[in-house]
């Protein structure tokens, strides 16, 4: 949470920036489009850009991946509760039930 915190701060500060110098939006998508390296280190700062937007691509897929995980553990604890509190469980069940761990859950499926 406190590092999504600090990538909306400076997200905002940056937009807060942009608003104030106000680039020609022309020259902004044409450069998104058509990208050109001037000056001294231009290729160093072009390869510092690419490094962060693989960067950004990492940690949305890292928070879908963490998701999905999350939701399928919903669904794990929710079957097992489930199965647990069945009124049609046989007895020998019902004893695996109150003696459950990792390694003996498999039989909730």
């Amino acid at each position: 949470m406190l590092i999504a915190v600090l990538v909306f701060v400076m997200a905002g500060c940056f937009f807060g920036e942009m608003s104030y110098v106000k680039p020609p939006a022309s020259g902004v998508v044409k450069g998104i489009f058509v990208p050109k390296l001037n000056g001294q280190g231009a290729t160093r700062d072009a390869i510092a850009l690419l490094g962060a937007l693989v960067m950004t691509y990492f940690l949305i897929e890292s928070g879908i991946a963490l998701f999905v995980a999350f939701l399928i553990n919903v669904v794990v604890v929710a079957v097992s509760a489930s199965v647990y509190t069945a009124d049609n469980v046989s007895s020998a069940n019902q004893q695996r039930c109150n003696d459950l761990n990792l390694n003996s859950a498999s039989f909730l499926l």
